[in-house]
């Protein structure tokens, strides 16, 4: 019996993989200052499919336009690179982090100050789309003291 009971538990954790959801977790965006028009953006996306799961877009009604940038730094050099589309691999995740992979948001007026909330919605390769409300954080706050939200969106 334990060993069915096992195998059953087994199969069923196998489907909820296959069929599992991509998540978009701990959005949060930098308050910036009144008169810079850009800012930057975190969250970590989750992929608990069996599949890739590519972005292809992030955008805002609040925002001109939202990008995928990457910062590296090599030889003591920083550069930021635009991405086109970002993969998250069967059963990752990818975080989006100051030194790493984030969002540059352009033109929001006027700019929302710490504690708003700005909705930032992901698009991926399989028509999927997942909406987030991203916390707008003092760049005087500890990191961990605050959190944006958190969505799930299974395929529509």
């Amino acid at each position: 019996m334990t060993i069915f009971a096992a195998t059953a538990l087994g199969i069923a954790y196998t489907l909820a993989y296959a069929t599992g959801s991509v998540r978009v977790a701990e959005a949060w965006i930098e308050e910036g200052p009144p008169d810079v028009p850009v800012l930057a953006g975190y969250a970590t996306i989750q992929n608990a499919t069996a599949q890739t799961a590519r972005v292809l877009n992030v955008s805002s009604p609040r925002a001109e336009r939202v990008e995928i940038h990457r910062s590296e730094i090599t030889e003591n050099t920083a550069t930021m690179t635009r991405i086109g589309e970002l993969p998250i691999p069967p059963g990752g995740e990818v975080r989006f982090t100051p030194a790493g992979y984030h969002l540059m948001i352009y033109g929001v007026a006027p700019p929302p100050a710490a504690g708003e909330k700005l909705p930032l919605k992901f698009e991926f390769n399989d028509d999927r789309m997942v909406t987030v409300e991203a916390l707008v954080r003092s760049n005087e706050a500890p990191a961990g003291v605050t959190r944006g939200g958190d969505q799930v969106d299974g395929k529509p």
